[in-house]
């Protein structure tokens, strides 16, 4: 069976996730436009995939991206969108 899902968001780049020390334990995060981009495709995939049941297993994943990508690369474009 194939399913096709269409996010209509702005492409953007996988980042390197950053580290910090709170609490003197190393924390890391991701950056806030990451971040919100993340949870923006999770809303519209949540949408897209209701009531419908999981994958149990996935053979192929194509990836289309149209619009800008600035300076970034093709596999931190496609990384933000398998993540």
């Amino acid at each position: 069976m194939l399913y096709k899902l269409e996010l209509h968001l702005p492409p953007i780049a996988k980042k390197r996730p950053r580290a910090t020390i709170r609490h003197g334990a190393i924390q890391t995060y991701h950056e806030t436009d990451y971040t919100d981009w993340l949870e923006e495709a999770k809303k519209a995939f949540i949408v897209h995939w209701a009531g419908k049941e999981t994958l149990k297993k996935v053979s192929e994943c194509s990836i289309k991206m149209y619009g800008t990508h600035d300076r970034s690369d093709i596999d931190n474009l496609s990384g933000s969108v398998l993540d």
